[in-house]
């Protein structure tokens, strides 16, 4: 099922997936905000196909993607304040996928 959303994009420079969510759960304690990493996605640099999976063709190049995407869903408890290695790129109107829940 899709499901009409927004979501945040914050970009910075990371070597690696682990040190961008290294950086993220140290940020988002000094800021006393309480993420859900399942609900978070750390997209390296120059991989515009990820954002296909939320974004329509026209939103997916309005974002840059040359640095490390930082892409908070719906329920991720973010966005964070912008840091020395995160600026925030915009929240955008989304489509996320979701299995429906069973009937009791």
């Amino acid at each position: 099922m899709k499901l009409e959303c927004d979501i945040t994009l914050m970009g910075g420079t990371f070597a690696s997936q682990p040190l961008a969510f290294a950086h993220l759960l140290d940020a988002a304690q000094a800021q006393g905000i309480s993420l859900d990493l399942d609900h978070v996605e750390v997209i390296q640099s120059n991989q515009p196909a990820r954002l296909a999976q939320w974004f329509t063709p026209d939103t997916c190049q309005s974002i840059p993607t040359t640095q490390t995407l930082i892409a908070f869903l719906p329920a991720s408890g973010g966005p964070l304040a912008p840091t020395d290695h995160l600026r925030p790129l915009g929240t955008f109107p989304a489509q996320i996928t979701r299995a429906p829940l069973p009937k009791d």
